[in-house]
């Protein structure tokens, strides 16, 4: 799309197709007029005209599994910086007062999720860690003997980030966990040997709080019924933990804990059909005779083998068998590779 204006005069919008033609017909709507009336896409227009439309294009390669999804979308850094840049009525501090402090100048607030004046006060938008930092610098020091810092969620002390003697300025760092909805403030107190009164020394950048929200590596440490379209390519392994299974009369098998199983046999046993199956999962069982070895085991009817005959495990004492099969949801097509001794 290209523009062309004059101050004062008239605009003209192109949208051209690959061909370097004009394609695209838009309306126009004057600002002491309702409705739309149409125009050509190269058409000049009234200066004080305004344009509303919608292009949608599709990308070559981008399936709609690629774009953002609303999880990501609320899943975005949290930041909200503010700076004390003017007198307001949390910038004079009586002696041993905690008192709010009221930083009125917005950097950067993501989510507005601020609010300024003598109840200042951030609301958390999601449950999460943050990350407050704060500093302050009074106009002077003289008399002072101490000066803290205090973060409050919900109008009870969280916890208190500095505490100093005798300091013109402090500044401190805390990690905070809030649920959505929580109401946090930073309070400041200095007391004075003469009982005086101290006000914040107003400058730019000086006095500043910074609240971040923290990643949330939670959902990054393990999948659960995701899905992935198309190849996948991976550098390095991709395996399935051996889930330990227990030996006893009927041994159970839950496929959700993974698709490498292994149990070691101390007496004639039974292998259950599995629960949880997949259709086109992979699964694999290594079963280990007991030093006496002899151990027998038969299987539920979902385990399907070929020609119909069940197999016979190894019976020397520690031999591995490795049972593996291809699951369609229901059944599980096995065969058995033995004495892995």
């Amino acid at each position: 799309m290209a523009y062309r204006g004059v101050t004062g005069g008239t605009a003209q919008f192109h949208m051209l197709s690959t061909g370097g033609d004009a394609f695209l017909n838009f309306g126009t709507q004057d600002t002491g007029q309702p409705g739309l009336t149409p125009k050509n896409g190269n058409a000049l227009v009234n200066a004080s005209d305004t344009f509303s439309f919608i292009v949608e294009v599709t990308i070559e390669g981008l399936s709609s599994g690629a774009l953002i999804s609303s999880t990501e979308t609320l899943n975005q850094t949290i930041r909200a910086v503010y700076e004390v840049s003017a007198s307001t009525a949390n910038s004079s501090f009586a002696s041993s007062g905690l008192e709010i402090v009221d930083y009125d100048n917005k950097i950067i607030d993501t989510h507005n999720a601020v609010t300024v004046g003598a109840s200042w006060v951030f609301t958390a938008p999601r449950t999460g860690s943050y990350l407050v930092t704060a500093n302050l610098l009074w106009s002077d020091n003289t008399n002072m003997t101490e000066e803290l810092m205090e973060i409050f969620t919900n109008a009870a002390i969280d916890q208190e980030i500095i505490r100093l003697t005798n300091q013109e300025g402090m500044g401190g760092t805390a990690i905070i966990d809030l649920v959505a909805g929580d109401a946090v403030d930073l309070r400041a107190r200095q007391i004075d040997s003469g009982a005086g009164a101290r006000t914040i020394l107003t400058s730019a950048s000086i006095s500043r709080i910074s609240i971040a929200s923290l990643p949330d590596f939670t959902n990054f440490a393990s999948f659960s019924d995701g899905h992935h379209a198309g190849n996948l390519e991976i550098s390095g392994q991709a395996y399935s933990p051996t889930n330990t299974l227990t030996d006893q009369a009927n041994i159970a098998t839950d496929c959700d804990l993974g698709n490498v199983h292994a149990v070691t046999l101390t007496d004639n046993r039974t292998l259950d059909d599995p629960t949880n199956m997949k259709d086109g999962a992979t699964y694999i069982w290594r079963i280990t005779q007991d030093g006496g070895g002899t151990n027998t085991l038969a299987y539920g009817s979902a385990f399907l083998f070929e020609g119909g005959t069940t197999p016979v495990l190894s019976t020397g004492g520690g031999e591995v068998d490795i049972l593996s099969g291809v699951s369609d949801g229901t059944s599980i097509f096995a065969s058995l590779a033995k004495d892995f001794s």
